[in-house]
């Protein structure tokens, strides 16, 4: 059962151990689409579109710290001027094999403004302008953050990226773990029916049967995620079995697979294809650069993707899901008629009964099939999936499904 708390204009939503996002509709959107194409070794400095706060969200006024910009699939990779080319590219390339899989994912990510930026040796954490107003205890704790909903950047450290003596963390792809979370908490949620659900179920049920005691992996189920996709890419620090409070033995893809066959399902469905990951501490960047990569393995379920998008980006106050996340999975399980009763007025994005602006066909042949009269023959799977085209996007309180 979801524990909704909200928090300003967002709305911070809880499944079993672990959050699943924080969501607000009227969710201001990345102009533009994910590429399938990249300029991983070209860095230059930023284009003029980067200091759009629509595109930067927060603190979009303070992009002048960033002085060095290249990307993957339109992704934007930031430094400032103190950090190596080098760094920069290294980074770009984690962010070209990650999202290169799944192209619900890569889509998601960058429509909801996701983003990376990279500090050199010198820089802390609250140097980044998106971060400048938190606590200073963050420049100690942390050399690397992801993305949240509410701050879309994930961040990461030069020494790290490429494994300098003096990274603190130096066995560890600790970038790699960010921009796990990144994948996870701004596009796989939203790319993939249940996803959130699934990895939150199988956290309860790792912590349930002490699977991942004495780990870093047992904090939540957040840190789930991002330590099992360290080990599916065989980037993690092997520990002592049983653990040693932060890694235990289960440090590869071949000991994941065995030990947690759920968690190694889920890693599998967000990173659907067979690519090899260049690890950072053997590699240079022109292998990287030459690495041709399979992309787009997986099967996208579009129809969910654009029901995400209208329901977070819907505008008009008397058309809006009390719940957002809740009312979207809930109308996706069937919800909507079986309880219309608290669905089409709690849930009145996700359940279709808004106004035009926010009402579409799920099916291309929907203008095909209401042309031949399938409107009136199939009404019980026109009326609810071609609204548009049956001409049921001015009905707000009925039943969806009663011509």
């Amino acid at each position: 059962m979801a524990r909704v708390v909200t928090v300003g204009y967002c709305l911070l939503v809880f499944f079993g151990n672990g959050i699943v996002l924080a969501a607000s509709s009227g969710q201001q959107l990345r102009p533009g689409e994910a590429t399938e194409t990249h300029s991983c070794n070209h860095v230059r400095h930023p284009p003029a579109e980067l200091s759009d706060p629509q595109v930067m969200r927060p603190n979009g006024e303070n992009i002048t710290f960033y002085q060095k910009y290249t990307e993957a699939y339109g992704i934007p990779i930031l430094g400032s001027s103190n950090v190596t080319d080098d760094a920069l590219k290294r980074a770009c390339y984690t962010v070209r094999y990650l999202f290169a899989g799944h192209s619900g994912i890569r889509a998601m990510f960058y429509k909801f403004g996701g983003r990376f930026a990279i500090m050199s040796a010198t820089e802390v954490t609250l140097d980044f302008p998106e971060f400048s107003s938190w606590d200073p205890f963050w420049n100690s704790r942390a050399r690397g953050l992801g993305a949240s909903w509410t701050t879309p950047l994930t961040t990461g450290a030069e020494e790290n990226l490429l494994c300098q003596r003096n990274d603190r963390y130096h066995p560890e792809d600790i970038f790699l773990h960010e921009s796990a979370h990144a994948v996870d908490l701004i596009g796989a949620w939203a790319a993939i029916p249940g996803f959130r659900p699934a990895v939150n179920n199988a956290f309860r049920h790792a912590n349930v049967t002490g699977l991942w005691d004495n780990t870093y992996a047992a904090t939540n189920a957040l840190e789930y995620w991002a330590e099992g996709v360290q080990s599916y890419f065989n980037v993690n620090t092997k520990g002592p079995s049983g653990g040693n409070g932060i890694h235990n033995d289960i440090a590869t893809r071949d000991k994941l697979r065995d030990y947690d066959p759920t968690l190694f399902k889920l890693i599998q469905e967000a990173f659907p294809c067979k690519n090899t990951y260049l690890k950072r501490c053997e590699s240079t960047r022109e292998m990287e650069n030459n690495e041709v990569l399979q992309m787009n393995c997986n099967s996208d379920d579009h129809s969910y993707r654009m029901r995400v998008l209208a329901i977070l980006s819907a505008k008009d106050p008397s058309c809006q899901d009390t719940r957002p996340l809740d009312c979207l999975h809930w109308s996706l399980s069937g919800e909507c008629e079986n309880n219309p009763g608290y669905m089409l007025g709690n849930c009145k994005a996700s359940c279709k009964v808004c106004s035009p602006s926010n009402c579409y066909d799920e099916n291309d042949n929907c203008p095909g099939w209401s042309r031949s009269g399938e409107c009136e023959k199939n009404p019980a799977y026109m009326l609810w999936n071609c609204r548009l085209s049956c001409r049921q996007c001015t009905r707000t309180t009925a039943d969806p499904l009663v011509g």
